[in-house]
């Protein structure tokens, strides 16, 4: 399921962005530019894929141990370790932007220019992906599949695509590019809500 939001959302974000009209900078350009953006976030979020697949089995054996305090302390660090790898990723995105699009040779000038536009919007939401990636395989590791599939398919599919053609209805390639970081932080929004919620119960003795 995770596979094939990912792919719809590609499929889409490809679509949407052949079909704005932008001057100066054509569809391949503009292609190129979020296909750049997309493998950037793939090496953070894989990197934080590793710290929560690394804290899957702690969490299994503990919660079925009934040790609740290792639990949480597990996923308190995992979160703590992810966050620090994101916000990392972002900054080095934010700061340079330039010099990464040149790694992937990208030297004309209005390329360059919607390029780093690019990479500053989209990934604006970057600094949140770590707490996501982590919460998904919390409940994954909990034996609540339900919640765990729910987060890992929300943002791609459940809010990426539908604000993409939104966005870009309104507002054209700049709504294209918003729609990532919107989408990250409704994602952690809900995430976070969610945690929230279990942990309350929990609390309560529910």
């Amino acid at each position: 399921m995770i596979q094939v939001a990912v792919t719809i959302l590609q499929i889409e974000l490809n679509k949407a962005v052949v079909s704005c009209e932008m001057a100066g900078v054509g569809s391949e350009a503009a292609l190129s530019s979020l296909g750049i953006v997309l493998r950037i976030s793939s090496v953070v979020v894989a990197i934080c894929v590793g710290i929560a697949l690394g804290m899957q089995p702690i969490i299994g054996f503990n919660k079925g141990a009934g040790f609740e305090h290792r639990v949480k302390e597990t996923y308190k660090k995992a979160v703590g370790a992810a966050t620090v790898v994101s916000v990392i990723g972002w900054l080095i995105c934010e700061l340079f932007p330039a010099e990464i699009l040149q790694i992937f040779g990208m030297n004309e000038p209005a390329s360059m220019a919607f390029g780093i536009k690019c990479m500053r919007i989209s990934l604006f939401g970057l600094a949140f992906t770590g707490f996501q990636v982590v919460s998904a395989q919390y409940y994954l590791a909990a034996g609540q599949a339900v919640k765990a599939m729910l987060l890992s398919i929300l943002r791609p599919l459940l809010l990426m695509v539908p604000l993409i053609h939104i966005f870009s209805g309104i507002w054209g390639m700049d709504g294209i590019l918003y729609a990532g970081p919107t989408a990250d932080i409704l994602t952690a929004l809900i995430a976070a809500g969610l945690v929230g919620y279990d942990s309350r119960k929990k609390r309560k003795g529910v």
